[in-house]
């Protein structure tokens, strides 16, 4: 996915093409890498109720993908990382499960923001027109802080700022939010609020409770918080601040309430009708018959309704619970951190997608269920991410 990922930023195959087809091939040949445990060693791996929903929502993913094979969308359905493909992503908690997972994901992890530096230092510089989605590295990253030697700490440093200048230049707001979201990560891996086990527990309720009002108010009043926080600067002629969220939400609500298709959804290739996009984008080459919906909890809910989405929501409840509670490193605990700003982002955007940044979210959700790292110290995983391994 790391080479496939380069070579797109240099070209992108046109949709259709036999080339895009070659291209996506990638997607198979990485599911090979995926270490297949045998399910009566998943035991000595996963914790409690966890093992139970990584079952289901792969059941549930593939369940996805089958229900749709008599569409003629071959292509489209394991071709397009968007929509069949991305329903194998939780396939990757299984390489976050083995204890040098951390060392290799690493790796890759700083040379994709090395990589997103040097791109953009050619843009910025020399006005090379490339894409660059290798910055978006920098959000997880940021986790493995402490814990890098030191020409990485810098390279990090350099990438994020980068990164904040790269998303507000070109409106891209979610991005940005993720680039502070892991500056306030790295702020926390300093002041070390963990020691306050009651300051650190609180704020992880909070974060998971937030939702809450949003939701109630939406229900109660009919009131859009996207609304309310992009009102004042609705005048601006910036996507940056302009509410590209709410209709989404209500669009794809009274679809799936039309079509009764909100307890199970409409499988891998589902769509859903837009009045929005039917009316200003038909034009622009995008349908009134969307197949993708640009945020994560209503693309789940589309493919696979209220059922897909709560598996999602456990899993990843799991995995912040027991790195939070459980875990013996201030390493798990931020992790937690991590895994709860994914899951409050995937409200606003975070579509899934079989792509190099798509997989990493799952990895480090493998190693927050795992418990090869709970019973690790902070200098066990520094040791771990630098050499491959644990001080014996």
């Amino acid at each position: 996915m790391f080479l496939f990922s380069f070579l797109r930023s240099f070209y992108t195959p046109e949709s259709g093409s036999v080339l895009k087809a070659i291209f996506n091939i990638h997607i198979y040949v990485s599911l090979a890498f995926i270490p297949m445990i045998p399910f009566k060693r998943y035991e000595s791996f996963f914790y409690d109720k966890s093992k139970k929903y990584y079952y289901l929502i792969v059941a549930s993913g593939v369940l996805l993908i089958l229900r749709d094979l008599g569409k003629g969308e071959i292509f489209t359905l394991f071709g397009n990382p968007l929509v069949g493909p991305a329903f194998l992503l939780p396939l990757f908690i299984s390489f976050g499960m083995k204890k040098d997972s951390l060392y290799w994901v690493n790796k890759i992890l700083i040379y994709s923001v090395f990589l997103g530096v040097l791109i953009e230092i050619m843009k910025l510089g020399f006005g090379v027109k490339i894409g660059n989605s290798f910055l978006l590295s920098t959000y997880f990253a940021i986790i493995n802080f402490n814990y890098v030697n030191r020409k990485s700490k810098l390279l990090i440093i350099v990438a994020n700022i980068l990164s904040i200048f790269h998303f507000y230049e070109h409106d891209y707001r979610a991005d940005l939010l993720k680039a502070v979201v892991a500056v306030l990560i790295v702020v926390f891996l300093q002041l070390k609020f963990y020691r306050v086990r009651k300051v650190y527990k609180l704020l992880i309720i909070v974060l998971l409770l937030s939702p809450i009002y949003p939701i109630y108010n939406w229900i109660v009043y009919e009131k859009s918080i996207f609304t309310e926080v992009f009102r004042e600067n609705s005048n601006l002629d910036r996507k940056l601040f302009a509410d590209t969220r709410t209709f989404l939400y209500m669009e794809l609500l009274d679809d799936l309430v039309k079509t009764d298709s909100y307890l199970f959804g409409k499988g891998a290739l589902g769509r859903y009708h837009s009045d929005y996009f039917s009316k200003y984008r038909g034009l622009d080459g995008d349908s009134d018959d969307r197949v993708n919906v640009e945020v994560g909890v209503l693309q789940y809910l589309l493919k696979g309704g209220a059922f897909h989405l709560v598996l999602f929501l456990l899993i990843f409840y799991s995995g912040i619970s027991y790195s939070s509670s459980k875990g013996n490193s201030l390493y798990l605990k931020s992790l937690g951190l991590l895994l709860v700003s994914f899951l409050l982002i995937s409200f606003i955007e975070n579509i899934p997608s079989y792509s190099l940044k798509g997989s990493f979210i799952w990895i480090f959700l493998g190693i927050s269920l795992s418990k090869n790292y709970v019973k690790l110290s902070d200098k066990d995983i520094k040791y771990l991410i630098q050499k491959g391994k644990v001080v014996s």
